[in-house]
């Protein structure tokens, strides 16, 4: 598959890195030429994860123009930056899928997440439409990968937390860790769910696997993150 990421911050650098060893022919696209060219003759980024070589599979390209021969474009710029990246890329042709995620979501650095929730959009005539939806065995592959992680005592211990898992002098910074861990597994499985056009299957899962004082809370965070992303810029 032909890949391209749009924003080479910490997070696309990130994201073009793993997609590269992966398999995919992965192109960077900084918005900065002496990035591009520093990273094709570095094989590294100057500035975000200096250490990370870049693997065999990766170049960088600055601007728009990967985007025209990708089969995938993963959009990681600033949440300002969408409606003009998202411009652009119509302008630049092509007709790629397009991944965005939200980030920073309870307190969750990105640098502690599998994934971020996916979106798939698609350009159609001129307009942007969500098509998550169509990925769904994409989705379900996530799905499996995350509860193969966890197991009943996991979940059990996390339900008997609060949800919040604000820090508390009475929790050990070994079990914070563990119940954090676990939060973020719970989290992707139902977000994916309900990225991928599932709310039912996403609330059930919540049902059964967050702590029961805290469900409504969840839910209505989850959902106003939904609303806030890159969703609502589409029909």
């Amino acid at each position: 598959m032909r890949v391209a990421v749009v924003g080479a911050g910490s997070w696309g650098t990130a994201l073009a890195i793993h997609s590269a060893r992966s398999g995919n022919e992965t192109v960077l696209c900084p918005r900065d030429p002496a990035v591009a060219a520093s990273i094709d003759r570095e094989r590294r980024h100057p500035s975000r994860h200096p250490d990370a070589v870049f693997p065999d599979g990766l170049r960088a390209e600055p601007g728009l123009g990967a985007v025209r021969s990708a089969d995938l474009v993963l959009l990681a710029v600033p949440s300002p930056a969408v409606p003009s990246v998202l411009g652009g890329i119509a302008e630049a042709g092509g007709r790629p899928a397009l991944v965005s995620a939200v980030k920073g979501f309870e307190n969750f650095l990105l640098s502690e997440l599998d994934f971020p929730p996916p979106v798939v959009l698609r350009f159609v005539r001129g307009r942007l439409v969500d098509a998550s939806s169509e990925f769904q065995p994409y989705f379900d592959r996530m799905i499996a990968q995350e509860r193969a992680k966890l197991n009943p005592l996991d979940i059990d211990d996390f339900k008997s937390s609060d949800g919040k898992l604000a820090t508390s002098a009475s929790v050990s910074a070994t079990r914070m860790f563990h119940l954090r861990s676990v939060k973020m597994k719970v989290l992707e499985i139902v977000w994916s769910y309900l990225y991928s056009g599932r709310e039912e299957e996403a609330w059930q899962t919540l049902a059964e696997t967050w702590p029961a004082a805290d469900v409504d809370r969840i839910r209505d965070a989850l959902l106003r993150a939904r609303a806030r992303g890159i969703r609502a810029q589409v029909e």
